[in-house]
């Protein structure tokens, strides 16, 4: 028993997720310790070392003006070296940041997120604050995890692309038409793209609803 116990112990921790804790984050516990406001945000200066964990690291001394805002602080890494801190504890703002890597057209999912506390100072202009203009969204680059993100960063995911064929609908109350379409450009859903009637070969703005399927409206009723 006592060894079956120990192998399912093993096997929790391996399963058990990573900690998301961050040396910013890290830093600001000692310094709350110190008199810096709980709800601040820390702001290094410089950069830190290569692959850094915070749960490896002693602080060696750490020190606060409350009156500024800044600090110094030492910290121990696993190989004995002594490296020095130095930044500022500033008003913080919630974002949310990639728990990984997304690749450029991946899709963005909920749990692909993590909301973190950033320095005002570090926040990009634009930078996104609401998870749900992420969420179902494709990035228009690969994205590194861990960074403020800006709007520019994603897009709606491209459903129909330039040269597929498309359905194309109309309706009106108690009437409904569809004929055969080209697209003439990439769009996602709710997007306006050019179509191709390849019936009538007159080209209208359609209204994308879906892969394949775009609607009409009643200015452009060219169906055939």
């Amino acid at each position: 028993m006592i060894r079956i116990a120990a192998v399912l112990a093993a096997a929790l921790a391996f399963l058990a997720p990573a900690s998301a804790l961050t040396m910013e984050e890290a830093l600001l516990d000692q310094l709350v310790a110190k008199g810096a406001p709980g709800d601040g945000a820390v702001s290094i200066v410089g950069r830190l070392p290569a692959n850094l964990e915070p749960e490896t690291v002693t602080f060696a001394s750490i020190a606060y003006d409350a009156t500024t805002g800044r600090f110094n602080a030492q910290i121990t890494l696993p190989t004995g070296r002594v490296f020095g801190l130095q930044g500022k504890v500033e008003a913080g703002v919630d974002v949310p940041v990639l728990t990984r890597a997304l690749q450029s057209g991946e899709i963005a999912n909920a749990e692909d997120l993590v909301f973190v506390r950033m320095a005002q100072s570090r926040v990009t202009r634009g930078a996104i604050t609401d998870s749900a203009d992420i969420v179902g969204f494709s990035a228009r680059r690969q994205l590194r995890p861990g960074v403020a993100l800006r709007s520019l960063d994603f897009e709606k995911p491209i459903v129909i692309r330039k040269g597929d064929a498309v359905t194309m609908v109309y309706r009106v109350p108690g009437v409904e038409l569809t004929s055969r379409g080209k697209a003439m450009a990439n769009g996602g859903v709710g997007d306006s793209v050019p179509v191709l009637n390849v019936q009538s070969h007159t080209q209208v703005d359609a209204v994308v609803t879906g892969a394949g399927s775009v609607t009409v409206s009643p200015q452009n009723i060219a169906l055939n």
